[in-house]
């Protein structure tokens, strides 16, 4: 299910606009939980350590894979070694991709006319505005609006960017 919602008020010369939007129902992969749950071969995060395999004291087993690129003999993944943490895909990368963004806030206030016709303009109004304000959700990976493409749909990589926060201030003036 996707949805959208956009909300107006106005009172007294006091504006207010908010976009929301959202989606539920589906599962993301996420491609980026190896390489901040699962790597430590070279610099790491301390989440792989505070959940790995064997938990904060080394004897709590936890639903994490084994920590390592290395298979049992020591060798890297990818010459035929049996580890596949990082090669196999399993049900540890996939999440709830569930979500509810606050897209655009605007908040307004238009000074009376009497007031704006004395500084000669027509209309005055001044305002705040922000994109990409919050987002709620369970999924793990920086944002879980995605999308994709026929062959990657709802495959979270390390190869995007995720949607920059913007404010602003201004001035609507007429004259």
């Amino acid at each position: 299910m996707v949805m959208g919602l956009n909300l107006s008020f106005g009172w007294k010369g006091i504006d207010l606009s908010a976009v929301f939007s959202g989606a539920f129902g589906f599962d993301i992969m996420n491609l980026v939980k190896p390489y901040t749950n699962m790597f430590s071969s070279d610099n790491t995060t301390a989440n792989i350590f505070m959940t790995s395999c064997f938990g904060v004291d080394n004897t709590t087993v936890t639903e994490h894979p084994r920590v390592g690129y290395l298979n049992e003999s020591g060798s890297m993944i990818g010459d035929g070694a049996a580890n596949k943490n990082y090669s196999t895909v399993s049900a540890y990368l996939v999440e709830k991709g569930d979500y509810l963004k606050l897209k655009n806030l605007s908040i307004g206030y238009t000074l009376p006319q009497n007031i704006s016709r004395k500084a000669y303009m027509e209309k005055l109004r001044v305002y705040f505005s922000a994109q990409n304000l919050f987002t709620i959700t369970g999924y793990s990976g920086m944002d879980p609006e995605i999308g994709g493409n026929s062959l990657m749909y709802n495959v979270d990589n390390i190869n995007r960017y995720i949607p920059s926060r913007l404010f602003s201030f201004g001035l609507d003036i007429t004259f």
